[in-house]
């Protein structure tokens, strides 16, 4: 988060992912401790708007759409406790 203001004006795009220590790929979306909220409202103060993209990984799981599903809800409902996008995008 502390980091965000220093790329004001220079974003063009981001990707977003939940990470834990020691484990920076396949923590579901809300499992791991990446500040999600602080991080958007830190970009709405910086006047992101760019695109989003939700970097993931689910192996071939059967139920892949829904997963991706579920995780692009959560992430907008983040992105909506932080400012950075309405109501709307629900």
């Amino acid at each position: 988060v502390a980091e965000i203001k220093r790329g004001e004006n220079h974003y063009v795009g981001l990707h977003v992912k939940d990470t834990r220590p020691g484990e920076p790929r396949r923590v579901p979306f809300g499992e791991g401790i990446t500040p999600f909220v602080e991080a958007f409202s830190a970009l709405n103060d910086v006047n992101y708007g760019g695109p989003v993209m939700l970097e993931m990984w689910n192996d071939d799981s059967p139920d892949s759409l829904q997963i991706i599903k579920d995780a692009r809800t959560w992430v907008v409902n983040k992105m909506i406790a932080g400012g950075l996008v309405s109501e709307e995008m629900r």
